[in-house]
């Protein structure tokens, strides 16, 4: 247990822990819920915890070239978060891509009653993948820490290292790319409403 109390600041730990490495539990211990929740809302149950992990493990090896102007490490843990994130995205990306060209005999249709639903949510999940897919990486950070993290404008520059006015630039742009995005499938779930 720690004996830090609140009063001391983010950066004053992780500064204390270029010579004292403990101290940086003390870090982990005041973000590592919101990161969790973080990852665990961008990959999911199965992937979040793991990432989350790798947060603190990336940090910690990071943490002599924290700037310690910035009191707070959550904007920073949580640039970290969105870095890992893209790069889990990429890979499954990667993944689906070989998967695709060289065909997997595993899956075996599956003629259930309820198929129509599971055609309708993996419809929304390819689109919304197809919305996320058709952002730059730079697009889908400020997106993701937006939305999963709920960082603001200044919290987002802040763990990007980059202006605000480029956040919001980001975020303008990766708005009307996904709307133009989920257009197509919008579309599709009228026919489908319409064809009942």
């Amino acid at each position: 247990m720690s004996l830090v109390g609140t009063d001391v600041t983010d950066a004053e730990l992780i500064e204390a822990s270029w010579s004292d490495a403990p101290r940086f539990g003390d870090v982990f211990r005041r973000h590592y819920r919101a990161v969790y929740a973080y990852t665990v809302r961008a990959v999911g149950p199965s992937d979040g915890p793991d990432l989350a992990a790798e947060v603190f493990v990336n940090a910690f090896e990071a943490r002599r070239r924290y700037d310690v102007a910035y009191v707070s490490a959550r904007p920073w843990l949580l640039g970290i978060a969105a870095h890992l994130v893209g790069t889990y995205y990429r890979s499954k990306a990667r993944g689906r891509r070989a998967t695709l060209r060289l065909g997997d005999p595993a899956i075996v249709p599956d003629f259930a009653s309820d198929a129509a639903g599971r055609v309708d949510a993996a419809a929304a999940r390819d689109a919304i993948g197809r919305a996320l897919g058709g952002l730059r990486p730079a697009e889908r950070e400020v997106v993701s820490l937006f939305v999963f993290a709920g960082l603001s404008y200044r919290e987002i520059a802040q763990s990007l290292g980059i202006a605000e006015g480029t956040v919001r630039s980001r975020l303008s742009r990766a708005r009307e790319k996904s709307r133009n995005l989920m257009a197509g499938f919008d579309q599709y779930t009228d026919e489908r409403t319409r064809g009942d």
